[in-house]
């Protein structure tokens, strides 16, 4: 063998060094707290006067001693004495393990009888093994092994699972078979680990099994059977509860060491945290970290044991880390958080650049911050503040992206548009979304976050006008797949609807309806006051479509269209659309009221007196912001003892709808015709077309 071979069959230095951790782990594994805390409280109370030094070869001469005077003399030991005997003197051992020595156990442990006695069915040499011998399995040899005290065995996890089983209750034979009970205290916690197991020895079940067994099939003849099962069940019972009171003292003895040990070494802690405390501080961890730092008092009570900085630090670092990650993890989040609200300010600052007109059409801000220009300086890697030079090169781009994603949502909403509206129907590919179908009077979405009756706002979107301006909802930041939906139902009945006023579904466009601007009646509907009917414009038939699509009477839409005379008439008494008197009015050449919107009136009143305009128009200076349109309460129109006729004399402007009754004496008062004659009067048509119905 070359040099080289001796050099590579040598163990490297990390193997060397992980099997002294293993060997270390191990014989910390095999320390048994129990005996360490029992000696000490043994010796604390012995006389200081005693020679505790004892040379080893004066301890032999005891063997050189009579017999009787030996044992009497050991009967006055320790329980651990006697054990530690036993492996340093060969004639005492002899005669400790011999059976004739059981008084000498028996008087030892009365002479202490915090100690619990030794149990009848076993020697005093076993019993003090097993309560202070280490932690050392009988089987394996490996550790920990916990000793256990009902059937006096000492068995690590291993070979606890090969002769001990779970507790069945539903098992007739695990109701008559004794629970284990495991003792052992670890003095860093304030964990019981004597608590009792629901481990059942599989060989006392199978005996019992077997008992069970042969006295439940036993032959009828036999006498005596059943009153032996009985009495088998009841010594069963008397034995458990024998077992149960003799392991509740052991574990209340063993709990009282464990409760001491504690007790000591969390005494220890204050002292020793402000110790670690300082070292830390003194190496330089943000003293903030240290002192918010949630610290195990498992590994501090540890500390009383552990002598070296080198070992203790890896304890107790951990627990500094983690206080830094949440710190700094914090910091990060409130300086985002910072970030975005500065941002969010911009934003709004560099909306107002935009039309007035345009301003219900823009993305709203939790849509905005995840644009890759604002996202990009929301979330940099610095932790400097933003300052209104960061925005210039983002605030570039930001347009672009707005475009870009008011694209992507008019895709979005053509995609849901069935392809049965769609000119071409070729399904050999793909052609890019055409836009235009959005311009459609039967293009009707609706908001499911905002869609009741009482919620006018999102129930009824009819074109880009009315879905666009409804995309800053913020039901849709979380709910509803994120998206409006199509409306089938509103989509049948806005083609019923423009239908009925003449035009073709397929290409008329949503300001086409609005221009005719229509009335309408829903024939499925009873009449209101058992005497007229609700009178819609063309958008609002759509919604009463809508908000009817579960109804029985309304399986299928029917709608009467009004004549000019009387929707002339309906037009002068209904209430306006949009709503005058709502506070969603705003100028449309400033930014004034870009926050605070206010009713027509002060609109109005604004563009004359800070824009010097005279006559301010409607949506060319002054506008109702779009997305949240308030519902009007549609007009009544009679149709018992309706209202047919109109005032010839009357100019054409200012004509109104008469009663039969009523019209003669409006000629007579208001023109002075005593005798009104026919050629003053006209009689019309209410309803100026036939009844049109779609089927759903």
């Amino acid at each position: 063998m070359d040099y080289q071979d001796v050099e590579l069959s040598l163990p490297h230095n990390s193997e060397i060094a992980l099997d002294v951790q293993l060997r270390e782990k191990r014989r910390k594994a095999r320390v048994n707290f129990l005996t360490i805390h029992v000696v000490k409280s043994y010796r604390k109370h012995l006389s200081y006067s005693i020679n505790r030094n004892i040379n080893l070869q004066r301890i032999t001469l005891i063997g050189n001693l009579p017999i009787e005077l030996i044992c009497e003399i050991l009967e006055y030991l320790h329980p651990i004495d006697l054990l530690n005997l036993t492996d340093i003197n060969t004639p005492v051992s002899t005669l400790l393990k011999e059976q004739a020595s059981s008084l000498v156990w028996k008087s030892s442990f009365a002479n202490y009888p915090d100690i619990p006695d030794v149990p009848r069915d076993i020697s005093g040499l076993k019993w003090t093994k097993l309560l202070f011998n280490p932690l050392i399995c009988e089987k394996c040899e490996n550790s920990p092994a916990i000793p256990n005290v009902t059937f006096y065995r000492r068995l690590c996890e291993t070979c606890n699972s090969q002769e001990f089983t779970e507790y069945d209750a539903s098992e007739a034979s695990h109701l008559l078979s004794q629970p284990v009970q495991l003792i052992a205290i670890y003095p860093y916690n304030g964990y019981r680990y004597h608590t009792m197991s629901r481990l059942r020895s599989k060989a006392e079940l199978f005996d019992i099994e077997k008992t069970l067994s042969w006295l439940q099939n036993a032959p009828e003849d036999i006498p005596g059977a059943e009153e032996a099962f009985k009495e088998y069940k009841s010594e069963r019972h008397r034995k458990i509860a024998a077992t149960f009171n003799r392991n509740r003292d052991i574990a209340r003895w063993a709990n009282s060491f464990r409760i001491a040990l504690f007790e000591r070494a969390e005494r220890s802690v204050t002292c020793i945290l402000a110790s670690v405390k300082a070292r830390f501080k003194r190496l330089g961890f943000v003293p903030q970290d240290i002192d918010d730092a949630r610290w195990n008092v498992g590994v501090l009570t540890q500390l009383v044991n552990i002598h070296g900085w080198t070992k203790v630090r890896p304890l107790l670092e951990p627990a500094i880390a983690i206080t830094t990650q949440k710190r700094l993890a914090h910091e990060r989040k409130l300086l985002i958080s910072r970030r975005m609200e500065f941002v969010k300010n911009q934003c709004r600052n560099f909306a107002k650049s935009w039309l007035p007109a345009t301003w219900a059409y823009l993305p709203p801000f939790y849509v905005i911050q995840h644009f890759k220009s604002l996202s990009k300086v929301i979330h940099a890697s610095h932790d400097n503040e933003l300052e209104e030079n960061d925005m210039l090169e983002p605030f570039n781009l930001l347009s672009q992206e707005v475009e870009e994603w008011h694209l992507s949502k008019m895709e979005q909403l053509v995609s849901m548009i069935p392809d049965d509206e769609c000119d071409d129907n070729s399904t050999e590919s793909k052609p890019a979304p055409d836009l235009n179908l959005l311009n459609l009077a039967t293009s009707v979405f609706h908001c499911f976050g905002s869609a009741r009756a009482a919620l006018r706002m999102g129930g009824c979107l009819i074109g880009w006008d009315g879905a666009g301006s409804h995309l800053r909802c913020r039901s849709l930041q979380r709910c509803w797949g994120k998206r409006l939906h199509f409306s089938r139902r509103g989509h049948d009945a806005a083609i019923s609807l423009v239908r009925l006023s003449g035009l073709d579904p397929l290409t008329t466009k949503k300001w086409e309806m609005d221009a005719l601007d229509r009335r309408f009646v829903c024939t499925k509907c009873p009449l209101v006051h058992a005497r007229s009917r609700l009178v819609y414009d063309w958008t609002e038939a759509v919604y009463h479509g809508m908000l009817t699509e579960g109804d029985e009477t309304h399986m299928t839409l029917s709608w009467s269209i009004l004549g000019p005379e009387a929707e002339a008439d309906i037009k002068c008494r209904e209430d306006p659309d949009p709503y005058i008197w709502d506070k969603k009015w705003i100028c449309n050449h400033c930014v004034a009221h870009f926050e605070n919107r206010v009713t027509r009136r002060d609109a109005i009143n604004h563009a004359r007196e800070s824009h010097d305009i005279s006559r301010p128009v409607n949506n060319l200076d002054y506008l109702y912001f779009a997305g949240n349109r308030s519902q009007r309460l549609p007009a009544l129109l009679p149709m018992v003892d309706a209202r047919e006729y109109i005032c010839l004399r009357c100019a054409p402007t200012k004509r109104r709808l008469y009663r039969a009754k009523t019209v003669k004496s409006h000629i007579r008062d208001a023109h002075g015709i005593p005798a009104p004659v026919e050629e003053d009067k006209k009689k019309i048509d209410i309803i100026s077309q036939p009844l049109i119905g779609c089927h759903d």
